[in-house]
């Protein structure tokens, strides 16, 4: 079995069929060449890459490709011949060749003459989207073609910007062109009209929030005329705010003020916005008497704690009332309380009416001069012997902790160490030795 391939170049080259996106391709078939009586052969192909109208991609189909509506693009055909009644004998070899369908067909072009007003900066943009009266193409979708338009049908761009001086010389001639995903292209002409049918506006700018000056509880006022925007295609004559540009307002937080802008043309027609300037205190309040040295005592005779007084923080703001200041700690003391040995952090925040705050600590230190004191004798328990455990070269001692007492009980703590006969050392904790195992022998122990 055999297969004899299509007559055809290595790439069959078309242009598409006038409409379509697409090309009918025809060619000789394939032809297969098998033994006297062998049954019905089959011939099958394969396409890869544009493909064809209405036919599977890279699936062997069985049939000729000749005569399909090939897609715009390059496509590889493949072609094989088998005999379905003897598998064994598989495929022929695999015949390959190209098509390529070229798209040439330009876009099909629509235009239309516009009439757009400028605004009130006297300015129009034009994008080509505002010419388009619904072009179409063979090949792409309108939403994938490429807009563009030129005053000189020479150089093409997206937009045009026009201006006070094209208004006067309105209408405008506009090429456009419109090029489809093959670079095909197609031109018309259309006339822009611009017209000018705004009265002389205001467009004040936003109202907003003006900080108060450092130290001072005021806000100056700025030049609001430069931020403004008006329908200059006829000429201003006249701009002026009031409150004038430098002027102080404000006495408090939250203090409002209108500033009106006035906008005059030659014509004499005028035009007022206002912009409402509130008042911003930033400035936290400062404390005159924070920080402060620490205020430290030692602890009463026989007692854990002292009292301590002092001076409670005092603050002050640029705004001058609705301060407070309040103790925001957790520890639930304060001047004239009693505090306990170690060091106690207190905070402090002063608020203004603004909402703005400081934060300002105080440390009361109570230093423990006082030695812990043995509850008998010396406060160490006597020497001891102790038999070793059985089966143990030595035995867990117990009862040995040392016995005292102290003004700050809860801080009193006990370390020991064991040393050997030659006074070398054993071990050591943080506790006491009561509990421990003692090797036979002398050991030491301090506590």
């Amino acid at each position: 079995m055999d297969i004899i391939c299509p007559a055809v170049t290595d790439t069959i080259i078309v242009d598409n069929d006038l409409g379509w996106c697409q090309a009918a391709v025809n060619f000789p078939p394939a032809e297969i060449v098998t033994c006297a009586g062998v049954p019905d052969s089959l011939i099958e192909f394969k396409l890869l890459g544009a493909g064809a109208m209405d036919t599977a991609l890279d699936e062997w189909l069985a049939g000729q490709p000749s005569g399909l509506k090939y897609n715009v693009g390059l496509t590889e055909v493949l072609i094989r011949a088998s005999v379905p009644a003897l598998p064994d004998l598989g495929f022929s070899d695999t015949c390959s060749f190209f098509i390529r369908v070229n798209d040439k067909e330009a876009p099909a072009i629509l235009c239309q003459d516009i009439t757009v007003p400028v605004g009130s900066m006297c300015e129009y943009v034009l994008t080509p989207d505002r010419l388009d009266a619904g072009t179409t193409d063979n090949c792409t979708e309108p939403a994938d073609l490429i807009y563009e338009i030129s005053l000189d049908n020479e150089t093409y761009i997206d937009e045009l910007l026009f201006d006070g001086t094209d208004l006067l010389n309105s209408p405008i001639t506009v090429y456009l062109r419109v090029t489809d995903e093959y670079g095909n292209s197609a031109f018309c002409t259309t006339e822009v009209n611009l017209v000018d049918d705004t009265a002389p506006q205001i467009t004040c700018p936003e109202d907003r929030e003006i900080f108060a000056e450092d130290n001072l509880c005021v806000g100056v006022i700025p030049d609001l005329m430069a931020e403004m925007t008006v329908d200059n295609c006829a000429p201003i004559d006249t701009v002026f705010q009031v409150p004038a540009p430098g002027l102080l307002f404000g006495t408090a937080d939250g203090d409002v003020i209108t500033v009106v802008l006035t906008v005059v043309d030659v014509n004499g027609n005028t035009d007022t916005c206002g912009v409402d300037l509130t008042l911003r205190d930033v400035t936290p309040p400062v404390f005159t008497n924070c920080p402060a040295p620490n205020v430290v005592l030692t602890s009463l005779p026989g007692q854990c704690s002292n009292f301590a007084n002092f001076s409670l923080p005092l603050a002050e703001d640029n705004c001058g009332i609705g301060i407070t200041v309040t103790q925001t700690d957790d520890t639930g003391l304060t001047s004239g309380d009693l505090f306990p040995v170690g060091t106690t952090i207190l905070e402090f925040t002063a608020t203004d009416a603004a909402g703005n705050t400081s934060v300002c600590t105080r440390k009361v230190i109570i230093n423990d001069i006082e030695d812990p004191t043995p509850v008998l004798g010396d406060g160490c328990p006597i020497d001891q012997v102790v038999d070793v455990s059985a089966g143990e070269c030595g035995a867990f001692v117990s009862n040995i902790e040392p016995r005292f007492q102290d003004n700050c009980a809860e801080n009193l703590s006990t370390v020991y160490r064991l040393l050997d006969d030659q006074g070398q050392l054993i071990t050591d904790g943080l506790a006491d030795a009561s509990g421990e195992f003692f090797m036979l022998g002398t050991t030491t122990v301090d506590q």
